[in-house]
């Protein structure tokens, strides 16, 4: 089996799935990636045919240059299966594919890693990004949604529950679970929070909760910058700030928090709740979009109103650490269970199999 995958941008969990996908997959699956040049180094491993396109920034060259090599991609190899990743792939991709469908025709699997119409955004665009889904599912097989929340929003709007499949994104078990406290703060809860600074991953609530957190008993440690909006004022000696890490670097993070706090306003599926969970650590996280199918409120961690910091706030004040290993380890029994990249990947293989044989 020959299979495509192909991404406009791979920045963050687009990379980790592309790579738990191939590196877990079978020898019998002849792997192929087309990825932005100047991104190879976020795909970890030399298990594919990597084939680069330029991409400085997000804009009209980036996209016909990644139109112009995938359309001669797919003309070159023949994939059997394409697996496109995110949206603008997707809308390129699959615009290709009806071009080209005289000569080639590839199963298609598409991955929006979050729709388009689910992020906040106005009435009028929501619209034409339905319009745009809807129509390009002319050239779609299978669209995996990561999460039944993106399920049940696409059949919602439109979308026909046929063409949808749910498979989680996974996690690679962690070499070391196993954290030491750092002398100096060894009586303070630790808590993380791991992302961009942004109005989507809630970081305005993180300022919030800092501002208002008892700092002799708590420490809160912040992983992740600015990606595009700079407005947040960040000069604040509550929060130790690290910015971004490696895998590496982030898991002695992960090993030596207690809690890790996800404000989201919206996801697709988040892989940092999972990383937690991979840890054995407590999860806090927004009451949002699919956060509650990674977090069970009250056995894995605590669920917030995402309009109410005062729940989150009496949420973090009321916990105690006899609570946090049991917690913990419910957490981790969950992940195993759905939340591993094994799962995923046998998930999506077991996808790409049943498309072969129709």
């Amino acid at each position: 089996m020959k299979i495509l995958h192909a991404a406009e941008t791979i920045k963050g969990g687009v990379a980790t799935v592309i790579t738990q996908l191939i590196t877990n997959s079978s020898g019998k699956v002849d792997m192929y990636c087309l990825i932005p040049f100047q991104q190879q180094a976020e795909l970890n491993t030399a298990s594919c045919h990597k084939i680069f396109f330029q991409r400085k920034k997000r804009g009209i060259l980036a996209f016909v240059l990644f139109f112009y090599n995938f359309t001669k991609l797919i003309w070159k190899i023949r994939p059997d299966i394409v697996h496109l990743h995110s949206s603008f792939a997707g809308f390129l991709g699959r615009i290709s594919l009806v071009i080209l469908y005289p000569w080639r025709r590839p199963k298609v699997v598409y991955c929006p890693h979050a729709f388009s119409f689910l992020i906040s955004t106005s009435v009028f665009k929501k619209k034409c990004y339905i319009f745009i889904e809807k129509l390009l599912l002319i050239r779609t097989s299978k669209v995996i949604c990561v999460s039944k929340f993106e399920k049940d929003q696409a059949i919602r709007h439109g979308l026909p529950q046929s063409k949808l499949e749910v498979i989680y994104n996974g996690v690679s078990i962690p070499a070391d679970i196993n954290g030491k406290e750092k002398a100096d703060i060894e009586n303070k809860i630790q808590l993380l929070y791991v992302g961009r600074f942004d109005y989507q991953k809630g970081f305005d609530i993180i300022l919030e909760l800092a501002n208002r957190m008892n700092p002799d008993r708590f420490q809160l440690t912040v992983v992740g910058d600015f990606v595009n909006d700079h407005k947040y004022n960040i000069d604040n000696n509550l929060i130790t700030y690290v910015g971004w890490l490696t895998s590496q670097e982030l898991s002695n993070y992960y090993r030596n928090t207690h809690i890790v706090i996800v404000p989201s306003r919206w996801e697709g599926f988040a892989m940092v709740p999972l990383e937690a969970m991979s840890y054995k650590k407590v999860v806090i996280a927004a009451n949002t979009t699919s956060l509650p199918e990674a977090v069970v409120d009250g056995e894995t961690g605590y669920l917030f109103d995402i309009e109410n910091i005062e729940q989150l706030i009496s949420i973090v004040n009321k916990i105690d650490r006899k609570s946090l290993c049991e917690m913990g380890i419910n957490g981790y029994q969950r992940y195993l269970h759905y939340f591993t990249s094994d799962v995923m990947t046998n998930n999506t293989i077991q996808l790409y199999n049943q498309l072969m044989i129709k």
